[in-house]
């Protein structure tokens, strides 16, 4: 077991994973908001912070709309590796987001193409622990909501 130390944003993700739940939970830092597509234990997808486009070529306009162009005119695995590449690009990046912080989890549907060639990460400890230091880099004064997911 690996102890993450009282980073919200790990553990706010792990009781997702372990509710295995689905929705969206959304991380706000300041003006900025990163959406995560999340399904069953597993992060389908990140919105807000890494453009798809980078990964997946052609990927243009609406997030969620490039996940379908792309998957009607690529290989399936060529698809999973993009999202994963975003996915995985995206949760690196969040701590660093400057500005006070929160998350949110709103349980939406998940569109059937996320669940057709979604990234897959599992939300547990093992998997999470990759992308995050065992010394939080996140101070407990950053939080509005340290302690708890809000469901919505």
């Amino acid at each position: 077991m690996v102890f993450m130390g009282w980073n919200p944003l790990y553990h706010g993700l792990l009781k997702v994973g372990e509710g295995r739940r689905e929705g969206v939970v959304s991380f706000y830092a300041g003006e900025r908001r990163v959406d995560l597509h999340v399904a069953d234990g597993y992060l389908l997808k990140a919105t807000g912070l890494v453009p798809l486009s980078l990964f997946c070529p052609g990927a243009d306009g609406g997030e969620l709309k490039a996940v379908e162009e792309c998957a009607a005119r690529l290989p399936r695995h060529e698809v999973w590796y993009a999202l994963a590449a975003q996915a995985s690009a995206t949760l690196l990046g969040l701590p660093s987001l400057p500005g006070r912080k929160r998350l949110v989890f709103t349980p939406n549907p998940v569109p059937l193409s996320l669940h057709v060639v979604g990234a897959g990460f599992r939300l547990n400890e093992e998997v999470l622990s990759l992308f995050y230091p065992e010394v939080s880099v996140l101070a407990w004064e950053e939080w509005e909501d340290p302690f708890l997911l809000r469901f919505l």
